[in-house]
C-alpha cells in the first residue's frame, strides 16, 4: 500500500490521496482517543511515523488535511490572537472585544477562544484628565502563560523609561511625567511603574546615583555623587550603603557601614595616609587605641552677666537650643542647632562649627559645606524647594 502510494503523486490522483489520508487519520489510534493531538505539527509527524509515509509532497498533504480534520473536530490549534478579559452580565470572561475601557489586553497564543499558551497582558489604570475619571492603558505589561484560560505563570516585563519622584501626601512615589526642576528624574531599566534593573537618578541639585535599582529603590552595586565631587561607591541595600567606598571632605572611607554609620573600615587623608580605624563603629586612632566617645547633650546658649555661655538648662522660646554631640565643651560631631525663631542648622560639627549639613534661615534653605563659618560648597533652596542658586569655592554663582 506504501509503494501505491508514494507513486500517486500527480494532481489527476491529488483526490485520491487526501480520500486515503482522511482514512489513515481516522484509523488512527490516537486520532480516536479523547485526549486528542495538541497540535497540526503533532498530527503531522504521528500519521508519517506510524503509516512510513515519505516526501515533501506527502507531508504537505497530510498537514493540509490534519489542519482540516482538526479544525472540523473542534480540538482547535494554537494561533495567535487579541483577548480581552472583562464582565458580562457580572460574568467574567475572555471576549474577542473590548467590552469596558478597564479591561485588559491579551496578546498571544489562543486556542477555542481562550488563551493557551504564552502571551502578554497590558494592564490599565485609572486618572484624572481634565477632570474627569478615565481609564488608561498604561503599557504595563505581564508576560504571561495560559492553559485553556487559566493562567499558569507571569511575570512583569522590564522596559526602558523614564520616572519622576516626588511626594504626595507624604508618600514618596514614582510618577510617569514631572518636572525634574523639583523631582528626582530617573532613566533607565522599569519595572511595575518602578525603577528595577540599571538606571540613573538625577536629583534636582545635580547629585547623581547610578547603578542597580530593586522595586524603586537604591539596590545592589551603585554610585552616588554629590555635585561636588564627593561620592559613596558600593553596594547598596534600600536605599542605603553597607560596603565599599566614600570620600567626603577630602577623607576617604573604605569598609563597611551598618544603620548609615562606619562599622568595620579605615579612614584616610586626602594624601592617603591613615587617619581612624573603626571596629564594630568604635573609632579608633592608627595605633588601635580607642578615641573618646563623644557625649550627646541639650544644651541652651544665652547671655548672662554680658557673657555667652551653653548651659544644661534654658527656655528654647527665648535660648538657642543645641540637640547632639558635645566634646570639650563644644558641638563636635552630629547635631542640631535651633534659634527661638524656628531657623536651625544642623549637621556636623567640628569645635562649636558646622562643616556639613542643612541650614533653614527664614523662607531659604541650604544644602552643603561650610568652611570658616561660611558657606562653601551647595545649594540654595526657596520655599517651595527650587533651585535658587549654588556656592561654589565660597562664592554664590547664581
Amino acid at each position: 500500500m506504501i509503494k501505491t502510494l508514494n507513486k500517486l503523486f500527480r494532481k489527476p490522483m491529488r483526490h485520491l490521496l487526501i480520500i486515503l489520508i482522511s482514512i489513515l487519520l481516522l484509523s488512527s489510534p490516537v486520532f480516536g482517543q479523547s485526549s486528542k493531538y495538541e497540535s497540526v505539527n503533532q498530527c503531522v509527524l504521528h500519521t508519517m511515523k506510524e503509516n512510513k509515509l515519505t516526501g515533501n509532497y506527502m507531508f504537505k498533504m497530510v498537514k493540509e488535511e490534519c489542519e482540516r480534520s482538526m479544525g472540523s473536530g473542534g480540538s482547535g490549534d494554537k494561533k495567535k490572537g487579541v483577548l480581552y478579559l472583562g464582565r458580562v452580565n457580572g460574568k467574567l470572561g475572555w471576549y474577542k472585544n473590548r467590552i469596558n475601557k478597564k479591561d485588559s489586553k491579551y496578546v498571544g497564543e489562543v486556542k477555542n477562544g481562550l488563551p493557551h499558551g504564552q502571551g502578554t497582558i497590558t494592564s490599565t489604570y485609572k486618572s484624572m484628565i481634565n477632570g474627569e475619571l478615565e481609564v488608561r492603558e498604561d503599557g504595563l505589561k505581564h508576560l504571561v502563560e495560559y492553559k485553556n484560560g487559566k493562567e499558569i505563570s507571569h511575570r512583569f516585563i522590564k522596559e526602558k523609561g523614564v520616572l519622576f519622584q516626588r511626594k504626595v501626601n507624604e508618600e514618596w512615589e514614582w510618577y510617569r511625567s514631572g518636572d525634574e526642576r523639583k523631582d528626582s528624574k530617573y532613566v533607565g531599566e522599569i519595572e511595575y511603574r518602578n525603577p528595577d534593573g540599571r538606571g540613573t537618578v538625577t536629583l534636582p541639585d545635580g547629585t547623581k546615583l547610578i547603578g542597580e535599582w530593586k522595586s524603586g529603590e537604591f539596590d545592589g552595586q551603585g554610585i552616588l555623587t554629590l555635585t561636588n565631587g564627593d561620592y559613596y561607591e558600593g553596594k547598596w541595600s534600600e536605599g542605603k550603603i553597607y560596603e565599599g567606598t566614600s570620600f567626603i571632605n577630602g577623607e576617604k572611607y573604605v569598609g563597611t557601614w551598618k544603620q548609615s554609620r562606619f562599622w568595620n573600615g579605615i579612614l584616610y587623608d586626602d594624601e592617603g595616609n591613615l587617619l581612624e580605624k573603626i571596629v564594630n563603629g568604635v573609632v579608633q586612632n592608627k595605633l588601635g587605641v580607642v578615641i573618646e566617645k563623644k557625649e550627646k547633650v541639650v544644651m541652651y546658649q544665652r547671655k548672662v552677666n554680658g557673657e555667652w555661655g551653653w548651659y544644661k538648662s534654658g527656655n528654647e522660646k527665648k535660648d538657642t537650643k543645641y540637640v547632639g554631640e558635645w566634646k570639650n565643651g563644644k558641638k563636635n560631631g552630629q547635631g542640631i542647632t535651633t534659634f527661638p525663631d524656628g531657623d536651625y542648622y544642623e549637621g556636623k560639627w567640628f569645635e562649636g562649627k558646622i562643616y556639613e549639613g542643612t541650614s533653614s534661615i527664614g523662607v531659604y534653605k541650604y544644602i552643603g559645606t561650610w568652611k570658616m563659618n561660611k558657606e562653601w560648597n551647595g545649594t540654595h533652596y526657596d520655599k517651595d524647594g527650587i533651585i535658587t542658586g549654588k556656592t561654589v569655592n565660597g562664592v554664590r554663582e547664581w
